[in-house]
Order: C-alpha cells, then sequence, then structure tokens
C-alpha cells in the first residue's frame, strides 16, 4: 500500500486491543489498522518512510482511521520521526499476514 498515512496513539488508548493478547505498552512495535485496511489482525507490517523502515504488529483497530491510515505507539513512531511531527503523509505500507 503506497500514499499512505500514518500517525499515533498511546496511553489509555493502548487498553483493551481489539485484536486480543496482553495490553502493549508506548514502546512496543505494534499499530492499530482500520477494518476497512483488510490489514488481518496479528499480521506483521513493514511500515516505510523517508529511507527508514521499521516492522510492526497489527494488535488492535483503529475505528476512527480509513483504510489507508495506521495508528502506530510511541515506539513504532519514533523509529520513523520525532513524536511531535504528529502526521506522516507518504508512507508505504507493506502486509504479512500471520
Amino acid at each position: 500500500m503506497t500514499g499512505a498515512k500514518a500517525t499515533w496513539y498511546g496511553g489509555g488508548q493502548l487498553d483493551n486491543p481489539a485484536c486480543g493478547g496482553p495490553r502493549p505498552s508506548d514502546n512496543d512495535l505494534v499499530v492499530a489498522a482500520s477494518e476497512s485496511s483488510g490489514i488481518p489482525c496479528h499480521s506483521t507490517v513493514h511500515i516505510h518512510y523517508h529511507g527508514k523502515m521499521v516492522s510492526a504488529k497489527v494488535v488492535d483497530r483503529c475505528a476512527g482511521c480509513n483504510a489507508k491510515w495506521l495508528d502506530l505507539t510511541k515506539g513504532t513512531f519514533k523509529k520513523l520521526a520525532g513524536l511531535d511531527v504528529g502526521e506522516l503523509h507518504g508512507v508505504h505500507i507493506r502486509v504479512f499476514p500471520a
């Protein structure tokens, strides 16, 4: 998927991940994807942005996200850019189903 968007989330938003399993921490390399993205829970995603890449696991759903938008934990986002950036545009996402 090209031309995607990435944002970050944390704190209480990490409670009760929609894909089940334990609550992730802000530093875990995990993401939330929308149902409409077609990305299955527990898939691994490679997120590419401006020459950087991070691998993360889909553990949650992002109700406010569209099909080309991932919500990343702070730890995942920081592998690509500073938290002060807030939103990344033009992200490339490669999905590896579980």
